[in-house]
């Protein structure tokens, strides 16, 4: 049963490889991780405020083409990027604590829009990718870890950058 109100699995996935692991039959552990990720945003979500998802599960071809690593978590329905204006970041610190996300970025450097990006994964225990937080620079694969004030200064500035309310 689906538990995240405001997400469809179409957001996550595109209707063509959707099709397609449901007929190699590999749709089930993704759709699940999807599900997965769908839960955690909707808790993160503000009311009335809108996640739009950039990227979902990706695979290996779209991966590729993205620049994306080759054991990113994106290939198993276990990772998304998207967009806010604003989430909530008492129910991210929650998840966080509770070692119910895997790795946490917010992009620092963003490209003339009035949203904030970020990254959330699953909790990930062979690639030690459990409670990881850190900031980046848009464009650049240069990953800076650090703590959960340091994650809320960064939305912060970054808010105030691009002109979002605060």
């Amino acid at each position: 049963m689906w538990r995240a109100e405001n997400f469809k699995i179409e957001e996550f996935i595109s209707e063509g490889d959707l099709r397609y692991l449901e007929r190699v039959g590999w749709d089930f552990v993704i759709k699940e991780n999807i599900h997965k990720l769908a839960v955690l945003l909707q808790k993160i979500r503000v009311p009335q405020k809108v996640i739009y998802i950039t990227s979902g599960y990706r695979n290996r071809l779209k991966n590729e083409k993205v620049g994306g690593a080759k054991n990113s978590l994106h290939l198993w329905g276990m990772a998304c990027d998207f967009i806010a204006s604003e989430i909530n970041v008492d129910e991210l610190y929650k998840l966080y604590i509770n070692e119910q996300i895997g790795e946490f970025i917010v992009y620092t450097k963003q490209s003339d829009r009035k949203y904030i990006r970020y990254h959330l994964s699953l909790p990930c225990y062979e690639l030690e990718k459990v409670g990881v937080l850190m900031k980046a620079e848009e464009g650049v694969k240069n990953y800076e870890r650090v703590d959960f004030d340091e994650i809320v200064r960064t939305i912060l500035r970054v808010k105030n950058a691009v002109g979002v309310g605060v």
